[in-house]
């Protein structure tokens, strides 16, 4: 799977990109936006058609600011600039959005970025504990129906230029896995680096039970749990120690 497949297949997860335009409906308006690590561009696009009134996009990779400058660089009120987060200096802005998480929350080092310009959102990330219970399948291909009315303007861009990436990702088994969660375990501040684990985590890991993850903004969320659409790896299907669970679950250092 090339770059370009991967970040396509990042929007396609209709249940992640819904929940970041209704968030972006409420908090765009009339704002200055930083989206840090900007990818495809898929935020900054749903920030402008939300009304922000300017988007500086962001991202350490030059591919991906290529990438999302031929997707949305037609846009007269969105800039891009090649640069590190962990190091940037940002201009003045109203609110600073990311989407840089891995299939452990903290894999892209989130929190250190976080260390940096402090104000990111979403911030929270709920750890929880769940049981399966069934395994649904659904057809394969895209459903316009599942997405925002934004979400697929942007899709439909994605198209014009990479028709056959988005085939290939449409491809995979789409299979969702029915689970009843238990208790949440422990939430994660990324602003207020809240990575030491409660008791109740550290039983979890260590019963080997299945942990999931929900990133939380207001009334928003999505999770990464086997779900239709999940382009993430589910926690749970790594080999790991418990201690290397626990390790990689909390960012490292």
């Amino acid at each position: 799977m090339n770059d370009v497949e991967e970040r396509i297949g990042y929007c396609l997860d209709w249940s992640r990109s819904n929940a970041y335009s209704r968030m972006l409906a409420s908090l765009a308006p009339n704002q200055t936006i930083l989206d840090v690590g900007t990818g495809t561009g898929l935020l900054a696009y749903l920030a402008v058609r939300h009304g922000a009134k300017h988007v500086h996009c962001i991202d350490k990779d030059a591919k991906a600011l290529s990438l999302a400058r031929s997707l949305i660089g037609d846009l007269p009120n969105v800039t891009f600039e090649l640069c590190n987060a962990t190091t940037y200096a940002p201009a003045p802005s109203d609110i600073q959005i990311h989407e840089i998480l891995g299939n452990f929350p903290l894999d892209e080092h989130i929190h250190r970025i976080a260390r940096n310009l402090r104000h990111l959102i979403p911030n929270a990330i709920e750890l929880f504990e769940y049981e399966y219970e069934s395994i649904i399948e659904s057809p394969q291909g895209i459903d316009r129906d599942l997405y925002d009315p934004y979400v697929w303007e942007f899709i439909e861009r994605m198209m014009y230029d990479h028709l056959s990436s988005i085939r290939r990702r449409c491809l995979k088994d789409h299979v969702s896995i029915g689970y009843r969660e238990s208790n949440v375990l422990h939430t994660i501040d990324i602003n207020a680096d809240t990575r030491t684990p409660s008791a109740s985590l550290i039983d979890a890991v260590n019963r080997g039970a299945m942990i999931g993850w929900r990133v939380r903004m207001g009334d928003q969320s999505y999770d990464n749990v086997p779900r239709l659409g999940n382009n993430w790896r589910v926690m749970g299907s790594y080999r790991l120690s418990s201690r290397e669970f626990m390790n990689r679950l909390m960012g490292g250092r």
